[in-house]
């Protein structure tokens, strides 16, 4: 039911758009935001449970694939979840009790994360502090094939800190598509896209041909439109998924940060291939509230980070509704 109900929003996504305030009000601050930054390529769309559905664009083709980035990231925590409800593991599965799945992958574990578990690497606690995967991606575009593998063992071999706590790294994720491969047999991709995307109706999400490489921690594209779709879809794929303190307020569980309110968690995750926010690539951001209404904003080119700050806080803010 839930699924069936996600898909056919996509049919709405192109038609008339019954009259909402808060729908109306999140386009308006991103009209606002573009014009006030001088962004001058970007697209919006914007999902409501049993609502309307809305997708507009600035000089950009909203039905084209958006270079995900991290926002691959919740893709692959939702798949993890899929994988595990259909066998014997669970999220306290550690890298140890996985050992001889992950050398029949290639993956050698070291003895110091053995105990490393699943859902410390899903929550980027699992002490993984020096991230090896950046910068080299944008030397090698248009692979073959991900990097997964070579990603994850390269993070294996640094020193793991273990009282470390939250911290981001994209190894974690490299790591955790290998396990996918591991447990089913598939490629990360063709099990994330049985058991997540394809359900949903998402005919557009998968590896992106030009950042292959980046995989599990990055290398996902779909449509704006449907990443708005998978975005409402988000909480319930991704339920029990441990979370850690990530400051802030926030938490991070689920390939995304998650911040609790009076009104119920506040989702919210970003992308960008930008090194530092200059130089080639694209962002993408979404989010959801739990009341049912979820965005999805592509932007072209890289900008800095007050400008995508400035609008994630216009649209939380917009889609608080009227009052709050």
């Amino acid at each position: 039911m839930w699924t069936r109900r996600l898909a056919a929003l996509a049919l709405g996504l192109a038609g008339p758009v019954a009259a909402d305030p808060t729908v109306d009000a999140m386009e308006a601050e991103w009209r606002s935001w573009a014009e006030a930054h001088q962004v001058t390529a970007t697209a919006l769309s914007v999902v409501r449970e049993d609502g309307p559905a809305l997708t507009r664009s600035i000089d950009m083709d909203p039905g084209a694939p958006v270079i995900l980035a991290s926002v691959t990231k919740p893709i692959i925590a939702a798949c993890l979840g899929a994988v595990l409800e259909e066998t014997r593991w669970s999220w306290t599965t550690t890298l140890g009790d996985l050992e001889d799945r992950l050398n029949g992958a290639g993956l050698t574990v070291p003895e110091d994360w053995h105990d490393v578990d699943l859902g410390a690497l899903s929550s980027m606690s699992s002490g993984l502090v020096r991230d090896v995967t950046q910068g080299g991606y944008f030397r090698r575009q248009n692979a073959e094939q991900t990097e997964d593998l070579e990603q994850a063992a390269n993070s294996l071999a640094t020193e793991r800190e273990a009282a470390a706590g939250y911290v981001y790294n994209n190894g974690n994720y490299a790591i955790l598509g290998v396990v996918i491969a591991a447990l089913t047999g598939e490629t990360t991709e063709s099990a994330c896209q049985a058991r997540v995307t394809d359900p949903l109706g998402l005919k557009t999400a998968g590896l992106s041909d030009r950042w292959r490489a980046m995989g599990s921690a990055g290398g996902w594209e779909m449509a704006l439109p449907e990443l708005a779709i998978f975005t409402l879809a988000l909480p319930a794929l991704t339920e029990g998924a441990p979370t850690s303190e990530a400051g802030d307020g926030a938490a991070f569980g689920g390939g995304t940060l998650i911040w609790e309110t009076p009104d119920g968690p506040f989702f919210l995750m970003r992308g960008a291939l930008c090194g530092g926010f200059f130089g080639i690539g694209d962002m993408a951001i979404v989010l959801r509230r739990e009341d049912g209404i979820a965005a999805a904003v592509a932007i072209g080119g890289c900008h800095p980070a007050e400008t995508i700050l400035a609008l994630e806080e216009a649209l939380a803010y917009a889609a608080a509704g009227p009052g709050d």
